[in-house]
């Protein structure tokens, strides 16, 4: 056993394990993935059990050895049944604990090959009477590759969807088999020859688009029992998936569209009602076009909600609009770049950046002034929402010495304090969209992450240990929003950008499977 490798230990966010402190990056991504094609999902019969393998690839070509995972499951509609371990080295044991909705696996050695390998093979069940399906998460708690490095803070890791399935690929008579009798179906339509009452679109199990002699060598290989790499034959065919996950207060984003807030494109500042899985767009005026970088914010009472608009020359300005997003009101004008708005907790004042710096105005507009001793350079802020609170976080963008996370006051320079600066080597963080927990006490930032974007949470002192909460390997995860439902955000998934929602357990619900880009959401934070 290599002398660099470690004990495994760990804090608890929202019950869920985390490193304590993130290492330095080596600027190589380690992405642990499901072995799920795009944004495709994985599906199962009633009460019928799936098999997801857990494939790792390494960018700096090292190969995974000891590793501990956090699979997270939602287990009102999954159970856990085993994992097993597909490492070369199989003289370690793989350790599997199992808690209320997760499973921690873990080894002392891999040793898997250096570029690209499955390393471990997980199987659930749908439970009885589950109507649709259950999402799975998944953290590493610690990483180490075959160069005894540690690369938990390269982790990219990644979300699968376990559907309820109707049917199988490859089961042309609907006996939910595939045996020889399915070959011989999809031989005789694959020579020209009719196959009434069969169900012969199930037979490409090759998903390329029809059904040829190949599909029916897989599907004789696997009723034979033989492997049938490439093919999906005897996977199920979903019918029922993972409900869209609501939430309790409306929800407020922006639409991607052909040309930013034209309504008939359907992009915009769109709104989710409470408890409701649609969207509606609720439209820019001509001389307020939305810009979609910046999360819409709603005040404290739930009666208006800020967002980042576009003025005639395309400058960023801060516009205010009524709940149900009529009644758009300019509160700044002109050619300066105005972003990050955010409400003062009793929602009479709105802190923001312009130019780089930090300001603050009246609700109504007025009153616009620099905050004493501003920093150059900020690119988020966020008002602490406790009541009282002149107290902000703020992040500076670039690598000098004063890039990072930062808290402050309002008021005076005094007790500004670093709470999160970038490592002391390899890649920095250039840490943005800041915000703070509903109860005031941690912070969550996206940061830039081995050539992507992750999103961080991280305690609000001086020097706290930033954790890294989503990194997917499909694609940048950003925008984040901590709501007392969890943490709100945007990532790249299936070819767009969706939203997401992290929630307390560790599992992740889809908001919308709509084909147009959404970007940056924002709910009153309780």
């Amino acid at each position: 056993m290599r002398a660099a490798r470690r004990g495994i230990w760990a804090l608890v966010l929202w019950g869920a394990t985390v490193t304590p402190g993130l290492q330095a990056q080596s600027g190589y991504p380690m992405r642990i993935q499901f072995d799920l094609a795009g944004d495709s999902v994985a599906a199962a019969l009633d009460t019928g059990r799936v098999d997801l393998l857990l494939v790792s690839y390494d960018q700096r070509a090292s190969g995974l050895d000891s590793f501990a995972l956090r699979v997270a499951f939602d287990s009102t509609k999954l159970d856990f049944v085993g994992a097993a371990k597909l490492c070369p080295d199989a003289s370690v044991p793989l350790n599997v604990a199992v808690g209320a909705g997760y499973a921690d696996l873990s080894t002392s050695s891999c040793n898997s090959s250096y570029n690209f390998a499955s390393f471990a093979r997980v199987t659930f069940r749908l439970r009885p009477g589950a109507p649709d399906g259950g999402t799975i998460g998944l953290r590493a708690l610690a990483l180490m590759d075959n160069g005894a490095l540690d690369r938990t803070a390269d982790f990219e890791g990644d979300f699968a969807e376990v559907c309820h399935a109707g049917a199988v690929w490859g089961d042309v008579d609907g006996n939910l088999e595939v045996n020889s009798r399915d070959a011989l179906v999809a031989l005789s339509a694959a020579v020209g020859l009719p196959a009434p009452g069969f169900e012969l679109a199930r037979g490409d199990v090759d998903a390329d688009g029809a059904v040829s002699a190949r599909d029916a060598l897989f599907m004789l290989a696997a009723s034979i029992g033989l492997p049938t790499p490439g093919s999906r034959v005897t996977r199920g065919i979903a019918d029922r998936c993972v409900a869209q996950t609501v939430l309790p207060r409306p929800l407020y984003f922006s639409r991607g569209g052909t040309t930013p807030g034209q309504v008939a494109f359907g992009s915009g500042l769109s709104i989710r009602a409470a408890l409701d899985s649609t969207a509606t767009v609720a439209g820019d005026s001509a001389d307020a076009l939305m810009s979609y970088p910046w999360r819409p914010r709603v005040s404290p009472d739930g009666s208006a909600v800020l967002f980042v608009c576009l003025n005639s020359s395309l400058y960023p300005n801060i516009c205010k609009a009524n709940a149900d997003g009529s009644g758009v009101v300019r509160l700044t004008t002109g050619f300066s770049s105005d972003q990050s708005p955010d409400w003062s907790p009793d929602g009479s004042q709105i802190v923001f950046v312009r130019g780089g710096q930090l300001y603050t105005m009246n609700a109504d507009g007025t009153g616009v002034a620099l905050v004493p001793s501003s920093p150059t350079g900020a690119t988020s802020v966020a008002w602490q929402p406790v009541g009282g609170s002149r107290r902000v976080a703020y992040t500076i963008g670039g690598s000098g010495a004063s890039a990072g996370v930062h808290t402050r006051s309002l008021d005076s320079l005094a007790n500004d304090t670093l709470v999160v600066g970038n490592p002391t080597c390899c890649a920095r963080y250039d840490a943005r969209w800041v915000d703070w927990s509903p109860a005031g006490d941690s912070l969550v930032f996206d940061i830039a992450l081995n050539g992507g974007r992750a999103v961080m949470v991280a305690g609000n002192a001086a020097g706290a240990q930033p954790r890294t909460v989503v990194s997917w390997a499909s694609g940048p995860a950003q925008h984040p929003a901590w709501t007392d439902q969890g943490l709100l955000f945007s990532a790249f998934r299936g070819g767009f950008y969706r939203l997401f929602l992290l929630k307390p357990g560790g599992t992740v619900g889809r908001i919308g499977r709509d084909t147009r880009d959404n970007f940056a959401p924002g709910m009153r934070r309780q």
